[in-house]
């Protein structure tokens, strides 16, 4: 098991009872300024790669408007629809994560660790 307080394997004894006033407190991550950075560089990389929502989203199997609401930041993306993006659009994810780094860096965006 992996603890979601201390991130050890195995050995802690933390409940996630225990666990969920520690993340009651955490705002959503599609309020984060993080956030913002993401769907920028997603619609981004869309761009670059010459396509239209209507091209990705025909590839991955979703509609135009669940692709619309994760590029205004209404629909939350998880790391495998990322990866599945990216790869539509010629992007490897760790490249994707890096140009999503670099661009926290520059605006100075402290990522809570």
């Amino acid at each position: 098991m992996y603890c979601i307080v201390c991130s050890d394997i195995w050995k802690c004894d933390i409940t996630l009872e225990a666990a969920l006033p520690i993340y009651a407190a955490m705002p959503k991550s599609i309020y984060r300024p993080e956030y913002a950075v993401l769907v920028e560089l997603v619609r981004e990389m869309r761009l670059e790669a010459g396509l239209t929502q209507t091209d990705i989203s025909n590839q991955l199997g979703v509609t135009q408007s669940h692709l619309s609401d994760v590029e205004r930041g209404t629909r939350r993306l998880d790391l495998i629809e990322l990866r599945d993006l990216a790869g539509v659009c010629g992007v490897s994810l760790v490249d994707a994560v890096s140009e999503f780094e670099t661009r926290l860096k520059k605006r100075r965006i402290i990522t809570k660790r």
